[in-house]
């Protein structure tokens, strides 16, 4: 048995656990490349098994979820991972399963940075009063502010609508809705590149 998100119990038949890093070179006049600089990939973890019990349609739900919200999980089975995100969930369905279904599973490791923003004005102008008679009042109802957000590595849509703005009036949904082309893999909202700016809310 496995456990996601500390209450989400799964059955696990196999872990696979990748591991990497990669290293800067440099070529040198003599004898094998130089290497000035290594950066750890982050860890990922791919299990399979099924998702069995009087819970497993709530269970499949709630991972379902997470995945397609790109949600931040933890996992506990016979390795470890938290800060982490499910990047790929596939479920089968056979006859030998009743009520549940089996899985294969991709949790890969992310990291989160601190929320930044920056403001932008939206202003509006009136044409000054003169003496050429009276002159229609311009309508300055359109005084709020957009809030933008430059996006770190690791981050996601969900993140910044349900969690990092959501006090402000921000949502997953407004966020989609605002910054359609926003997304490296066009609808996956999990693959914000970092450094797109990005409006996540207006403010009052």
């Amino acid at each position: 048995m496995a456990l996601i998100n500390g209450s989400l119990y799964v059955f696990v038949e196999k872990e696979d656990v990748k591991r990497g890093i990669e290293a800067v070179t440099h070529p040198v006049e003599k004898g094998i490349d130089i290497t000035d600089h290594v950066r750890r990939n982050p860890v990922t973890i791919a299990i399979s098994g099924e998702i069995v019990g009087e819970n497993a349609a709530d269970i499949l739900s709630q991972i379902t979820k997470a995945h397609q919200t790109g949600a931040l999980v933890s996992y506990v089975g016979r390795n470890t991972i938290k800060n982490a995100q499910i990047v790929v969930f596939d479920t089968g369905h056979p006859n030998t399963i009743w009520g549940g279904c089996s899985f294969t599973m991709e949790i890969k490791e992310v990291r989160i940075a601190k929320s930044a923003y920056t403001e932008q004005n939206v202003t509006t102008t009136t044409k000054a009063t003169t003496s050429a008679g009276t002159q229609q009042k311009q309508d300055n109802s359109d005084t709020g502010k957009k809030v933008y957000h430059t996006v770190k590595s690791g981050e996601t849509a969900y993140y910044l609508g349900e969690k990092a703005y959501k006090s402000q009036g921000s949502s997953m949904s407004f966020i989609m809705e605002n910054n359609p082309d926003a997304p490296k893999v066009k609808g996956d909202w999990t693959t914000l590149q970092a450094g797109t700016k990005l409006h996540v809310y207006n403010k009052k």
